[in-house]
Protein backbone atom coordinates (compact mmCIF):
# COMPACT_ATOMS: atom_id res chain seq x y z
CA UNK A 1 0.00 0.00 0.00
CA UNK A 2 2.59 2.17 0.83
CA UNK A 3 4.75 1.38 -2.03
CA UNK A 4 1.53 2.21 -4.56
CA UNK A 5 1.48 5.61 -2.49
CA UNK A 6 4.64 6.69 -2.98
CA UNK A 7 4.92 5.69 -6.82
CA UNK A 8 1.39 8.10 -7.13
CA UNK A 9 3.08 11.05 -5.31
CA UNK A 10 6.22 10.86 -7.25
CA UNK A 11 4.51 10.07 -10.50
CA UNK A 12 2.31 13.67 -9.69
CA UNK A 13 5.73 15.32 -8.72
CA UNK A 14 6.87 14.85 -12.07
CA UNK A 15 4.04 15.69 -14.01
CA UNK A 16 4.19 18.69 -12.16
CA UNK A 17 7.38 19.14 -13.52
CA UNK A 18 6.90 18.95 -16.74
CA UNK A 19 3.43 21.15 -17.00
CA UNK A 20 5.82 23.67 -15.18
CA UNK A 21 7.64 24.11 -18.53
CA UNK A 22 6.29 26.30 -21.63
CA UNK A 23 6.01 23.57 -24.43
CA UNK A 24 4.36 20.54 -22.87
CA UNK A 25 1.91 23.03 -20.74
CA UNK A 26 1.18 24.81 -24.40
CA UNK A 27 0.07 21.03 -25.84
CA UNK A 28 -1.87 20.01 -22.76
CA UNK A 29 -3.85 23.11 -22.16
CA UNK A 30 -3.12 24.86 -25.34
CA UNK A 31 -2.15 28.45 -23.79
CA UNK A 32 1.11 29.10 -22.03
CA UNK A 33 1.83 28.80 -18.21
CA UNK A 34 2.01 32.17 -16.85
CA UNK A 35 5.30 32.56 -14.62
CA UNK A 36 3.10 32.26 -11.47
CA UNK A 37 1.64 28.71 -12.31
CA UNK A 38 4.82 27.33 -13.31
CA UNK A 39 6.18 28.86 -9.79
CA UNK A 40 3.51 27.06 -8.09
CA UNK A 41 3.65 24.35 -10.32
CA UNK A 42 8.04 23.64 -9.56
CA UNK A 43 7.57 24.40 -5.76
CA UNK A 44 4.83 21.60 -5.43
CA UNK A 45 6.25 19.35 -7.30
CA UNK A 46 10.04 20.05 -5.39
CA UNK A 47 7.62 19.61 -1.88
CA UNK A 48 5.59 16.77 -3.24
CA UNK A 49 9.21 14.59 -4.44
CA UNK A 50 11.04 15.77 -1.00
CA UNK A 51 7.90 14.09 0.91
CA UNK A 52 8.24 11.20 -1.46
CA UNK A 53 11.90 10.90 -0.46
CA UNK A 54 10.85 11.29 3.52
CA UNK A 55 7.96 8.82 3.49
CA UNK A 56 10.51 6.01 1.27
CA UNK A 57 13.07 6.40 4.04
CA UNK A 58 10.62 6.00 6.97
CA UNK A 59 9.07 3.26 5.57
CA UNK A 60 11.55 1.09 3.89
CA UNK A 61 14.87 2.49 5.67
CA UNK A 62 18.39 1.87 3.48
CA UNK A 63 16.14 0.39 0.64
CA UNK A 64 14.02 3.27 0.55
CA UNK A 65 16.46 4.92 -1.32
CA UNK A 66 16.67 2.61 -4.40
CA UNK A 67 13.01 1.69 -3.88
CA UNK A 68 12.51 5.72 -4.60
CA UNK A 69 15.37 6.13 -7.11
CA UNK A 70 13.31 3.45 -9.31
CA UNK A 71 9.76 5.05 -8.56
CA UNK A 72 11.21 8.02 -9.97
CA UNK A 73 12.75 6.76 -13.48
CA UNK A 74 9.59 4.77 -13.92
CA UNK A 75 7.65 8.18 -13.01
CA UNK A 76 9.77 10.06 -15.64
CA UNK A 77 9.55 7.51 -18.46
CA UNK A 78 5.88 7.07 -18.15
CA UNK A 79 5.39 11.11 -18.28
CA UNK A 80 7.88 11.51 -20.95
CA UNK A 81 5.67 8.54 -22.94
CA UNK A 82 2.46 10.17 -22.47
CA UNK A 83 3.30 13.93 -23.61
CA UNK A 84 5.38 12.33 -26.53
CA UNK A 85 2.35 9.92 -27.80
CA UNK A 86 -1.17 11.69 -26.27
CA UNK A 87 -0.37 14.91 -24.30
CA UNK A 88 -3.69 15.50 -23.37
CA UNK A 89 -3.89 12.24 -20.91
CA UNK A 90 -1.53 14.54 -18.95
CA UNK A 91 -4.11 16.70 -18.06
CA UNK A 92 -6.22 13.56 -16.63
CA UNK A 93 -2.97 12.25 -14.89
CA UNK A 94 -3.07 14.64 -11.74
CA UNK A 95 -6.66 14.25 -10.67
CA UNK A 96 -6.67 10.69 -11.06
CA UNK A 97 -3.63 10.11 -9.13
CA UNK A 98 -5.33 12.72 -6.26
CA UNK A 99 -8.37 10.27 -6.42
CA UNK A 100 -6.07 7.38 -5.72
CA UNK A 101 -3.95 8.70 -3.10
CA UNK A 102 -7.08 9.53 -0.79
CA UNK A 103 -8.27 5.97 -1.57
CA UNK A 104 -4.92 4.92 -0.19
CA UNK A 105 -5.34 6.94 2.56
CA UNK A 106 -9.27 5.82 3.30
CA UNK A 107 -7.88 2.33 4.07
Amino acid sequence: MMDSLIFILTLLSFTGFALAKNSPYKEVFAVRPTPRISFILTCSSWIILLLTFGLSLHFYAGYGVLLWCGFMALSILIVSFLLAVKPLYIKWLAPISMLFIVGLLAI
